[in-house]
This record gives C-alpha cells, structure tokens and sequence, in this order.
C-alpha cells in the first residue's frame, strides 16, 4: 500500500539563496522568484519554476537571468536577461525590428526592394539595368503582333514552329539534298507488328490492321520509338521511305495519293529484270549474267546468234565497205569489188586472155557447127559450110 509522505522545503529569497550553497539532495523554494533549487556537488541547479506562467499583468519584475515568462492571456513568451524581460514571439511583421532591405543578399535567399512592391505584391521587374511593372510585361506577353502562336501546320515567313517540328523540317531539308522534299529517314519494316522491346530509335511503317497496344488506329504511320515512347507521324502523298528488310537489300517506298505504300518506281531489282528490253538513241539492253559473260569471252564460230571473234574478222574492211558504196576503193586482191575508181568500167582492151581456148578445135570454140539463130558458124572437117548454106539444084554443067 502507498505511504503519503509530507516533507517541507527550506525557504529564502533568490538572493539569499545566491549567497549559500545547498546540500546534495537538499532543496530550497525562492518565495520572491518562485523557483525549486537542489544542491549537487557543483552547486545549486534550478529544478522547477524557471518558466512562469501567468496573465501579462502578473509578470514579475526581471533580473533574473534566464528566467521564462509565458503570458497565458497574450500567448507571448519573454525570457529575463537579469535587467528586462525580452519578447521573444512574433506575431506580425510590424513586431520586427528593421526592414526587408536590412536583410543581406546571399546566394540561397534574396530580398525584394521595396520600390518594386505595390501593396504587398511584387509589381516591378528590375535587374539593375532594365525595369518593368507587371502591366507593361503583360502588355508585351499580350501582343499579338510580336508573339506569334505556335502552329505546326503553318509554313509561312513569320510563323512560329515547334522544336521538334522544326528537328523534322531539318531532316527532310537534309534529305532533299540527295532524295526528294518527302524523303523520310528509313525503316525497319512495313510488315511486322508492334514490337514488344523496341530500341531507341527504331523506327516502322505500321502495317494496316495492327492491333498493337501503341500502334492500333495509326495504320500506315511511321512509328518512332523515342525516350520511351511510340511518336507517329502520319505520310502525306509522295513520302520516300527506305524499308531495311524488303528483298535482300532493302527497298524505297513511296506513300501515293490512295493512301498506300508501294514500291516506288524508281526502284528496279536488276537481279530480277526477267525480259531484256533495248532501244533507240539513250536506251540501254539488258543482259543476263551468262550473256554477259559470252559476251566478254573469246569464241570461235557460233551458232547460238552471238557475234564471235571470228565474226569480227570476216567484216568487210574499211576499204570495201567504202566499196559497197560504189563511190571509192581501189580495187585489188582483197578488195574484189567494182567501184567508180575501176579503170576498166572507162577503159576499153581488146580481150587477149582466152584466144586459144575460143578458136576453133579450143576447149572453148566461139563457134558452132549446128545452125542455130544468132550463132557464129565454122567449117566442117572437109573445110565447108554445107551445114549453113542451103542446097540448091542448078542442074549439070
């Protein structure tokens, strides 16, 4: 069971109590300051009583140092420095002693000046060399005339584009240097559905009918993955794209006025040419790689219709082709054609050469022995021609 034990503590003034020393464990109630001391081997310590609670007209008078005063009706609190009791709360600005501009500048706070104030708002703007109140600044931000609105779709001199319409604007201006105006930075692909773990960068024409989380609604887009996220960009009609995994060696493709991707006509697959074709005048033939290789090599005669080296030799030469003409060449063993420059078309000779073979008893006779219309004739073998002359009776003589 509990024991109530009544014990009285030593009394004295706090200046009577200056002037002792308590015992250890000995406490004294300072009946002027009312305060609770108890001795220690370093001497008196305050126990209770240092803050003092009451109306402000209650203070007691200060001089004792260290004292708190807490004013129950005010809810102010002063602190006694051993000749004033000093306040120590705040309640409003005017309660402070100076100004805002006694306040240092430094480099995490800063102070505004009091002539850039109006009622408590900041209304001026200053840097030292260049002022403005709030209403010229939003006079300026106002003015239509010196701030244009962004607008992507504008394309006039005094339009205002967005950052990253003018990165595209850059890129398809980069382009037209080699490809047209709409030539696009290439693909991966026109076919494969929304990837799953895109790289940064990846860029595909999204297929028609995708029903990718990101991709679906965005049929034939160019989708590009950036910082984390699909950015499309719908083609406009004549777009050039580079699709990396057409064929084997990637293909153009050009966006057309039906809204479609398809081959774009200046892509030709020569690996694929099936029909050879040729022309006039800045029209070229195409061969197959075996008809090429016939062609670069050395044959003999031929008849598959290829010209052989052979060939080549048996053209006429310069000289009778000249000939062929019929205006020049002279004629000669290897040029055994007749032209103009042939003396003998204007030269007449007796001819010599077959005198022994056209008389008569020559492998070649000129002349017959049977009568026939427009023929030479010649004497039988008794040196008569019987044969040509008609006979006729003249009776004897």
């Amino acid at each position: 069971m509990a024991k109530l034990v009544t014990f009285q503590i030593y009394g004295t003034t706090k200046t009577n109590l200056d002037s002792m020393t308590l015992l250890e464990r000995e406490m004294c109630f300072t009946i002027d300051t009312l305060e609770v001391y108890i001795g220690d081997s370093s001497g008196n310590k305050i126990l209770i009583g240092r803050a003092i609670v009451d109306t402000y007209a209650n203070m007691p008078t200060a001089g004792v140092s260290g004292r708190i005063f807490v004013a129950s009706d005010t809810k102010d609190v002063y602190v006694d420095d051993g000749n004033a009791w000093i306040k120590t709360t705040v309640h409003h600005l005017s309660e402070l002693a100076g100004t805002l501009d006694d306040i240092s500048d430094g480099s995490t706070y800063g102070r505004v000046r009091k002539t850039e104030l109006t009622n408590g708002l900041v209304s001026r703007v200053n840097d030292g060399s260049h002022s403005a109140n709030a209403q010229e600044l939003r006079q300026h931000l106002d003015n239509d005339s010196i701030h244009v609105p962004i607008d992507d779709t504008a394309h006039g001199p005094d339009n205002v584009i967005s950052a990253a319409e003018v990165d595209e604007r850059i890129q398809s201006a980069v382009s037209d240097a080699v490809f047209s105006n709409d030539r696009r930075e290439p693909v991966l692909s026109r076919t494969t559905d929304e990837p799953t773990s895109p790289s940064e960068g990846d860029r595909y024409i999204v297929p028609v009918g995708s029903t990718g989380t990101n991709w679906s609604g965005h049929d034939n887009d160019i989708a590009e993955y950036k910082n984390g996220a699909w950015v499309f960009n719908t083609p406009e009609a004549g777009w050039l794209t580079f699709v990396l995994d057409e064929d084997t060696d990637g293909l153009d493709f050009q966006f057309n006025k039906s809204g479609q991707w398809v081959p774009a006509p200046t892509s030709v697959n020569h690996n694929s040419t099936l029909n050879k074709q040729g022309g006039r005048s800045n029209e070229y033939y195409h061969h197959t790689y075996a008809e090429w290789v016939r062609n670069r090599t050395a044959a003999t005669d031929s008849v598959d219709g290829y010209m052989t080296k052979e060939d080549h030799q048996k053209l006429p030469t310069t000289n009778e082709k000249e000939a062929l003409a019929g205006t020049d060449g002279i004629p000669s063993d290897t040029n055994r054609y007749v032209t103009d420059s042939d003396s003998r078309l204007t030269d007449a000779r007796t001819p010599t050469t077959h005198t022994d073979t056209h008389k008569m008893g020559g492998s070649d006779e000129v002349g017959t022995q049977t009568p026939t219309p427009n023929a030479i004739p010649y004497a039988d073998a008794n040196g008569r021609l019987n044969a040509w002359i008609d006979h006729i009776d003249c009776g004897v003589f």
